[in-house]
């Protein structure tokens, strides 16, 4: 497990469908999938830049 270089936060990483890799918060948080109208607890992985006091930091100019 690596950690983000500006709030030191613990991250996993996953690859989009793009081949990018993409930092997500270590610790996941919980959600309801809802499929046809029932409900189900499921754990998801924010994106760090989502979560990160410094995200601006680690922004590409377009």
């Amino acid at each position: 497990m690596s950690q983000c270089k500006t709030c030191r936060a613990p991250l996993t990483w996953c690859e989009t469908v793009n081949g990018k890799k993409m930092p997500l918060d270590a610790k996941p948080i919980k959600a309801i999938q809802v499929k046809e109208g029932i409900g189900e607890v499921i754990d998801v992985y924010l994106p760090h830049w989502a979560t990160c006091p410094g995200a601006d930091k680690h922004r590409k100019e377009r």
